[in-house]
């Protein structure tokens, strides 16, 4: 099985300065509990919900947040693998 076959090509993604509330709705609009982060056009983490959860409960963040980059649990840097067909 190919790792390509698995993937999607319709990647959501969030800017660093979005919203936790709007994260979240994304998140569950399309079914996933991770989005890539960018910021001026480049990839600089990932956020989970797992990070939203813990930001929210553990750390007293408020729902409509703003800049989701800033929350502690975000893995930052990213490593980015690409792929293609040998």
């Amino acid at each position: 099985m190919e790792v390509g076959s698995l993937m999607t090509r319709k990647v959501c993604r969030v800017h660093w300065n979005t919203g936790i509330r709007r994260v979240a709705e994304i998140m569950r609009a399309n079914g996933i509990g991770a989005v890539p982060v960018e910021q001026d056009g480049r990839l600089v983490g990932m956020l989970t919900d797992r990070d939203i959860v813990t930001a929210i409960i553990g750390n007293g963040a408020r729902r409509d947040q703003r800049g989701i980059g800033r929350i502690a649990g975000m893995i930052a840097p990213p490593e980015q693998v690409a792929f293609g067909r040998h």
